[in-house]
């Protein structure tokens, strides 16, 4: 596991995917894999939050109330941000505002809020982004073990 300002991404020596022709199966693996989900389970806030949400509408922004809605929660807020910070922790968020489609007083503006959207509502594109911060841990590791391997030899 690293970590890197917020980011803490999982390699497993795992087997391919390729095999798997299913769909749920294979996202649920991988997002299994890098400590995304702690289990594999389609029906956890978790998965269906980036299947039925940012996948299925990779364009779209989503407030967090509407989140909540989407995904049966209640007000269950923590379960919610526990899962959209892990997915802004891979940088596969974008944090946008929207407007409300509040009716306005005289004078008022256009209320906003925040909300989350699938970085350039690609998934592919978006994890590329975690892929490239990952090499770049595992560069500063390399790094890492040269330089303790020149110590260790110098203290010989």
């Amino acid at each position: 596991m690293s970590s890197m300002a917020g980011f803490t991404f999982v390699l497993v020596d795992e087997p391919s995917l390729r095999d798997l022709k299913n769909l749920e199966q294979a996202m649920l693996k991988f997002l299994h894999y890098i400590g995304y989900l702690p289990e594999e389970n389609p029906k956890s806030a978790g998965y269906r939050l980036l299947t039925e949400c940012f996948l299925a509408h990779p364009t779209r922004a989503f407030t967090v109330d509407e989140l909540l809605d989407l995904l049966g929660l209640g007000k269950n807020r923590s379960t919610l941000y526990y899962y959209l910070n892990k997915l802004k922790g891979y940088e596969l968020l974008d944090e946008v505002q929207v407007e409300l489609e509040e009716p306005l007083g005289e004078g008022e503006r256009k209320k906003t809020r925040k909300a989350y959207r699938l970085k350039f509502g690609d998934f592919r594109m978006a994890f590329n982004i975690t892929l490239k911060k990952a090499e770049s841990v595992l560069d500063v590791y390399r790094d890492n073990v040269d330089h303790l391997a020149k110590l260790l030899k110098d203290s010989l």
